[in-house]
């Protein structure tokens, strides 16, 4: 039922003329949060799944944005993180993921 539902939900948004902001090829099992505040957009990568012994693999991240980013950082060190910004969108790769990592997008 899940994978019908969410095909389903990008069909019906897409037929509204919405395009996704955020694409990305990590895990089923890792929820991506996306919010704004004055600096830019913050995205929270969690692992919902804590039975494990390895971190996941570093996963793509693509966001959709209307002007190229200053910077893409990994909080709080504030460590920054290669990008590309092409078509519209910026695109990076995490580290690996072994609970949760929060990055920056400045703008």
């Amino acid at each position: 039922a899940g994978p019908s539902y969410a095909r389903s939900l990008l069909a019906l948004l897409s037929a509204l003329g919405l395009k996704r902001s955020l694409r990305t090829d990590a895990s089923r099992i890792v929820e991506l949060v996306t919010f704004r505040d004055r600096e830019g957009l913050k995205i929270s990568a969690v692992r919902m799944q804590h039975d494990f012994e390895e971190p996941l693999p570093g996963f793509e991240i693509l966001v959709r944005l209307d002007a190229p980013p200053q910077a893409v950082l990994l909080l709080p060190e504030k460590e920054p993180v290669p990008f590309d910004y092409a078509d519209g969108c910026v695109r990076f790769r995490t580290r690996p993921l072994a609970l949760y990592d929060l990055y920056q997008i400045r703008i």
